[in-house]
């Protein structure tokens, strides 16, 4: 269970995420994202932790505190967006990896709450949250 990066001609290329560069082994990976600055994160959702990693493959750092962690986006200001299943929330951190706000499943309004959201883009300004359990998309506006 590791990240394979594959070239334009569908050859494996390098991978990383093994326990050669970290100490331990990935269990699920479950997406990839990558920002402008070419961070790779990738999400564990039984570590629930997404891992960052340099354009070569190097481990840079770990966000945790999620109880779970799925979906994953970047958006413009390297902001990432983390589904988190479990928790029934959506976790926003800086580009260093400090949580910057929580939305916590229940404070979406309108009577509508998150139970389990599994998926995440962000676009413009708003996100659009996949909720497996109640098989919907929810689109919230996100505050900075």
């Amino acid at each position: 269970k590791r990240i394979l990066k594959i070239n334009s001609l569908g050859e494996p290329e390098m991978s990383f995420g093994g326990f050669e560069n970290l100490g331990f082994q990935l269990e699920e990976p479950f997406q990839a994202a990558v920002s402008a600055d070419n961070t790779v994160f990738v999400s564990d959702i039984s570590l629930a932790k997404v891992f960052a990693f340099d354009y070569f493959g190097n481990y840079v750092y770990e966000i945790s505190g999620m109880e779970s962690a799925a979906g994953i986006d970047i958006d413009e200001n390297g902001r990432l967006f983390v589904a988190d299943p479990s928790g029934c929330a959506v976790h926003i951190f800086d580009k260093r990896g400090m949580l910057i706000n929580k939305i916590d499943g229940k404070k979406i309004g309108g009577g509508e709450s998150l139970t389990e959201p599994i998926d995440i883009v962000y676009n413009g300004g708003l996100l659009y949250v996949s909720d497996r359990s109640q098989c919907r998309v929810y689109i919230l506006k996100e505050n900075p």
